[in-house]
């Protein structure tokens, strides 16, 4: 045997070599991840998690909770989404990540917002996910300034109180008070001094009469 068939022999057996690992690999492979061998994932929206766990079991899958959402209109702990969707093609084993319907909305805590300007408070709440909110003017030395939170029915909102985001929010801005009963013991000031007319927005006051009878010595 020369030794140039002697590399050609050689280099076949490796050629050989390769290709049974490579075929080895790919057979050890199929078996490791189980190509063939596959799941559908049941439909359990709407199930209680006790259903949903028995079909899952059924079917070799498992499951984790992950989120909750809130919806009046549907029944707390029942399942709201699943990741993979129903009838996605898995391995048996796989999880499937679960979003319930939760008994009360989430809560979230409230920010500082108190001597904010009214864009930066408005702002920061929306962005927050706080979108409830509506405003209500008080007095105060700076104006458009936010000076503090409150509930609908006038109970105040501290900062770090949880609640849920549908909440509806007062923010208290400072602003001109119109002051009525000033404006109104004014009138009656001028009426005391005289007769109230006019018929346009302009107040005129006619002098009260005098007493003719009197002596001019009984006006001082």
């Amino acid at each position: 045997m020369t030794k140039k068939t002697s590399i050609i022999k050689h280099l076949i057996l490796m050629v050989v070599v390769s290709i049974l690992i490579l075929l080895g690999t790919m057979w050890g492979l199929k078996i490791y991840t189980r190509h063939q061998d596959n799941v559908r994932v049941p439909n359990i929206i709407g199930k209680s998690l006790s259903e949903a766990y028995s079909l899952l079991e059924g079917t070799n899958l498992r499951y984790e909770v992950v989120d909750s959402l809130y919806d009046k209109n549907c029944r707390p702990g029942t399942i709201a989404e699943l990741i993979p969707a129903a009838g996605a093609s898995v391995k048996p084993g796989r999880i499937i990540f679960l979003k319930t319907y939760a008994s009360s909305p989430m809560r979230y805590s409230v920010p500082y917002v108190k001597d904010m300007s009214v864009r930066q408070a408005r702002a920061l709440l929306r962005g927050l996910g706080f979108e409830n909110i509506t405003e209500r003017i008080v007095p105060g030395e700076h104006l458009e300034l936010c000076v503090g939170l409150e509930l609908k029915d006038g109970r105040p909102i501290e900062a770090g109180t949880m609640i849920a985001k549908e909440t509806p929010i007062v923010m208290l801005i400072t602003g001109v008070v119109r002051d009525t009963l000033s404006t109104r013991d004014l009138i009656e000031d001028y009426e005391y001094m005289g007769e109230l007319s006019g018929t346009d927005s302009t107040v005129r006051v006619k002098p009260a009469k005098r007493d003719t009878t009197d002596t001019p010595d009984d006006w001082w």
